[in-house]
């Protein structure tokens, strides 16, 4: 009788288990992040962000345009990790929108370049202003 009930438990943990599982693992709650990037530039910016799981595809933005997508964040493993790649004319670089640690449920990037500089800023919502970062190739 023992072992029924120790099998009736294991079957309710894993049938309990698979209804929490999502494309992303684990949901458990977990809240839905949004990214935002927006072309601070003066001319059209190519934006394509992927993460080991998903690409989220590339979009060409014109002067203010605006890509953005959403995902939950994995609970087991916590690796979730999305990045993107910046191109115009003669730029090509990558950044890290999202990782584990970064706090943000609404992750708002602008990409912008002073001269042959090239940053992307992140708007703070503690500080209320954007902290920039150069862009490295």
């Amino acid at each position: 009788m023992a072992s029924f009930m120790k099998q009736v438990v294991l079957l309710t943990l894993l049938f309990l288990l698979s209804m929490t599982m999502s494309s992303d693992g684990l949901d458990l709650g977990r809240k839905t992040r949004h990214i935002t990037i927006s072309n601070g530039l003066d001319k059209d910016l190519t934006v394509h962000c992927k993460s080991g799981d998903d690409d989220i595809g590339a979009k060409t933005l014109p002067i203010s345009g605006v890509y953005e997508f959403s995902f939950k964040p994995r609970v087991l493993p916590k690796t979730t990790l999305y990045f993107c790649s910046f191109q115009w004319e003669d730029h090509f670089h990558y950044y890290d929108v999202y990782y584990e640690g970064i706090d943000c449920s609404e992750c708002m990037y602008s990409v912008k370049a002073l001269g042959r500089v090239a940053s992307i800023c992140w708007y703070n919502w503690e500080t209320q202003k954007d902290d920039c970062f150069l862009l490295n190739n």
